[in-house]
């Protein structure tokens, strides 16, 4: 059985947890995951503001989905019933193609247990519930399962980025989790990725770019909820200049969702899964600053989100994400922020740099702030950490790091040994790519030498010495704007 097309996406605010609402065209409503213990509270407040249901005998939810069987994706069930809630069917993943046990990345059996509990509280026998795989309709909502496989036992591919042999193990519930594509009233699609990552023998991202290449399944979609709450371990990029068996770039979206909460234990989403997105001009939109967000499929499809936050870009998202690991903020704190509002000295040291491109932070008040800290040849220190920040405003400096005055634009205002640093930006790196390239041709050339080589003095004291129209996102925030920005990212 196909559904209706889904009308309304809520990726509910549920902290370092997934949680997504799904009301179709025809108001069938499908929960996806379930949190660990916010569910209902989030729940409560989209039936009632959004879907206009306050009485506890309408609060319905036709189908539940459980992407995979870990505590922070199904824990909340079993606040579901004494909050009034009833779910009529669910699914999940092939149980062939996960183990039930106590290792990493197993299911743990007590939660199991607990789980086909809650579930028996809503009628549902554990035999009732529908097992997923690659090729199944979702059911209650129009979409496709791509993933766990159908086959059971472990599959061997090729590797689309390095065409060597991979696995993906019936082992781990992560990476055989269900991976869903839905199907909105105007024909674009969304991809939940669940907790869908690449993970030491179990690559189930790497197989599903490799499906994609062979024709049997379309990643293609406008909005990439993306895999693992924003880990460093999904939503990767291919190898070299290429960028071949790129998983973003076979699913080129217009933008990104993430759930994970703002003050994330493992720092999610992680700077390398938003510097991979930065690349590719994709907006991106965080629970843990945006709040609960909705987005909207019908022909003018936006992404709403509550408190409303004025980022989208993933300079926006770092910049937030450290300024709320080094102050004690809440959502509505930075829901107040203003372009322009934040200094470098509000940052922590270990700020990436792609943060000082936000729009949050003003390039010269910025320079200005982070040479502050480095008053030792500060615009030196400034220009070699930050030149894409100084590239048109910067800050000189005294001798004894105080400021003297702000230029914009004018290279001949800085001092004769910045100058000399700022002009020699590009032949440095070009040296530096060049030193690389040698010492490759270098290593390439040893690997066919197969006579003995002598050991290196170096290589001997080493030896002795050692033993992360398209969809708008409408978050309550700016957001037509920032789509209208982002024309060149529309697809063509």
């Amino acid at each position: 059985m196909s559904g209706s097309p889904a009308q309304n996406v809520f990726s509910l605010d549920v902290g370092q947890a997934d949680a997504k609402l799904v009301v179709s065209s025809d108001g069938t409503k499908t929960l996806i995951d379930a949190d660990e213990s916010n569910v209902t509270d989030e729940l409560d407040r989209v039936f009632e503001e959004e879907l206009s249901i306050d009485s506890d005998t309408e609060k319905t939810i036709d189908h539940f989905i459980a992407t995979h069987l870990h505590q922070d994706h199904i824990l909340g069930l079993f606040n579901l019933k004494e909050s009034g809630y009833n779910i009529n069917s669910a699914s999940q993943p092939n149980l062939a193609r996960f183990e039930v046990g106590e290792e990493r990345g197993q299911v743990d059996p007590d939660l199991f247990r607990n789980y086909i509990e809650a579930l028996s509280e809503h009628g549902i026998a554990a035999d009732d519930i529908t097992n997923l795989s690659c090729g199944d309709s979702v059911g209650s909502v129009s979409g496709e399962v791509l993933s766990p496989p159908a086959k059971s036992g472990t599959i061997p591919f090729k590797s689309p980025k390095t065409g060597r042999e991979r696995n993906l193990k019936p082992e781990k519930a992560n990476e055989n989790g269900l991976v869903i594509k839905l199907e909105t009233d105007a024909g674009k699609s969304t991809l939940l990725m669940g907790d869908m990552q690449d993970s030491s023998a179990h690559y189930g991202e790497d197989w599903l770019v490799k499906q994609h290449n062979d024709g049997n399944i379309d990643l293609n979609a406008e909005t990439l909820h993306i895999g693992h709450h924003g880990s460093d371990k999904a939503t990767k990029d291919g190898y070299g200049d290429t960028n071949k068996g790129s998983f973003l770039s076979t699913v080129n979206p217009d933008q990104v969702v993430v759930s994970s909460e703002l003050e994330s234990e493992y720092s999610h989403p992680r700077d390398e899964v938003l510097e991979r997105v930065e690349e590719h001009g994709i907006d991106v939109f965080w629970t843990g600053v945006h709040g609960t967000i909705k987005q909207e499929c019908d022909k003018e499809t936006k992404i709403e989100q509550i408190p409303e936050v004025e980022a989208a870009s993933p300079a926006d998202i770092l910049a937030l994400k450290y300024f709320a690991k080094a102050n004690d903020v809440s959502q509505e704190e930075i829901a107040a922020l203003e372009e322009g509002s934040l200094s470098a000295e509000e940052l922590p040291r270990d700020t990436p740099e792609l943060a000082f491109k936000s729009d949050y932070l003003e390039t010269a008040s910025k320079a200005s702030e982070t040479i502050r800290r480095y008053p030792k040849d500060a615009e030196i220190l400034t220009l070699n950490r930050f030149p894409k920040a100084m590239s048109t405003d910067y800050v000189s400096v005294n001798e004894h790091g105080a400021e003297s005055s702000v230029a914009e634009g004018n290279v001949d205002d800085l001092s004769p040994e910045a100058q000399q640093v700022s002009q020699s930006v590009e032949a440095a790196t070009e040296a530096s790519l060049e030193d690389i390239r040698e010492h490759r041709q270098k290593a390439l050339h040893r690997l066919t030498d197969t006579s003995p080589q002598p050991m290196s003095r170096s290589s001997r004291t080493a030896s002795t010495t050692s033993d992360q129209s398209t969809s708008h996102i409408h978050t309550g925030t700016k957001q037509s704007d920032q789509s209208n920005e982002s024309d060149k990212r529309r697809r063509r």
